[in-house]
């Protein structure tokens, strides 16, 4: 019945030496069990001062040893910079086309052949529409002036938009209209043709082929 107020009397009077339940339990069995009345427990405790200073003092002593031990054995991590690792390029390697794919990449090819031959032959047509408006225009104009305009516009045809299509007939219009005043200038209007038997050039007049001949200098010029 002493055991528990020795044990606790013990913790509580050596408390700030940071004894422990254990140690206080074996003091009490080499020190305390002849404990007969309450009266002794005080001086009991009391008594055992040096004893409790050599029981923390080995366990201090065990507790440091501990910790030396376990700092000696501890491994400090080795710190190493990595070598850089090469980059490999890895070639893809392309997956084998299926079935569907295959399909889906020939009707591409074959719609964008279409779409091709299809842009092809409106671009023809468009060429042919204008060439026919073109010649329409410069049906009644006469070779000297529209020949050298239609071998130069045969090969423009197909770099024209619409609106420099229509400026082209617009200028070749003008030009012919300038065309028309010079030959008036040299004395052949609408090249008349000279009547059967009546000379061929008329006073202060120039004769069809000279006049033409001078007028597609004039335009070449």
């Amino acid at each position: 019945m002493f055991k528990d107020k020795f044990i606790a009397m013990l913790l509580l009077t050596y408390k700030a030496q940071g004894i422990t339940a254990k140690t206080a339990e074996t003091i009490y069995n080499v020190f305390g069990s002849d404990i007969t009345e309450e009266a002794q427990i005080e001086t009991k405790v009391k008594g055992v001062e040096n004893i409790v200073k050599a029981f923390q003092s080995q366990e201090d002593a065990r507790v440091q040893t501990a910790v030396t031990k376990v700092k000696a054995e501890k491994v400090e991590p080795i710190v190493t910079t990595p070598n850089p690792v090469e980059k490999k390029v890895e070639t893809a390697i392309p997956a084998e086309e299926t079935a569907t794919e295959r399909l889906l990449r020939t009707l591409t090819e074959t719609v964008g052949n279409l779409a091709t031959k299809l842009d092809g032959f409106e671009k023809n047509k468009v060429v042919d529409t204008r060439k026919n408006q073109f010649l329409e225009a410069v049906k009644d104009m006469p070779e000297a002036f529209k020949n050298p305009i239609i071998r130069n516009i045969e090969r423009l045809l197909p770099t024209f938009t619409e609106e420099e299509f229509t400026s082209e007939l617009a200028t070749i219009q003008t030009d012919y209209s300038a065309y028309q005043t010079n030959l008036t200038k040299l004395g052949v209007s609408n090249f008349p043709k000279p009547n059967s038997g009546s000379p061929s050039n008329e006073a202060g007049k120039l004769d069809e082929k000279s006049a033409l001949a001078i007028a597609e200098q004039i335009l070449n010029n």
